[in-house]
């Protein structure tokens, strides 16, 4: 089994987008809207199959229930090798993001760091 898409709810899919667009190389597709449900769109494809789905709340047709979900969600991304990954941290540091842990080796030997997006996610990018 793999996992096809992992949806995150926003309050600013431009930002959020774009936050994936520019730190990890997200491929931007067609947006959706979903005019019953007030809810607009976006899906990133990443290397591989993997899918991002940016989902903004654009009325109260989504309610209060897709308002509560925004910025509570964590997954990691695979930036390749160690060099990558400090390479991401610093960047998100020094464009203004919060770094919640400095790229560093797991006592099972892997290599990661630990960012948040605009929306407070978390994202741990291993290398």
């Amino acid at each position: 089994m793999t996992i096809d898409r992992i949806t995150i709810y926003t309050a600013d899919i431009e930002k959020l987008s774009d936050f994936y667009e520019n730190y990890f190389y997200a491929i931007r597709g067609d947006d959706s809207a979903d005019e019953h449900k007030g809810t607009l769109s976006v899906y990133l494809k990443f290397d591989g199959d993997a899918v991002l789905e940016l989902v903004e709340v654009k009325s109260s047709g989504g309610g209060a229930r897709a308002e509560q979900r925004i910025g509570r969600g964590s997954f990691c991304i695979a930036a390749g090798s160690r060099k990558s990954v400090d390479s991401v941290s610093a960047r998100v540091f020094r464009e203004g993001y919060r770094v919640v842990e400095v790229p560093h080796a797991t006592g099972s030997g892997s290599y990661e760091g630990l960012i948040e997006d605009p929306d407070g996610n978390l994202v741990r990018v291993t290398g």
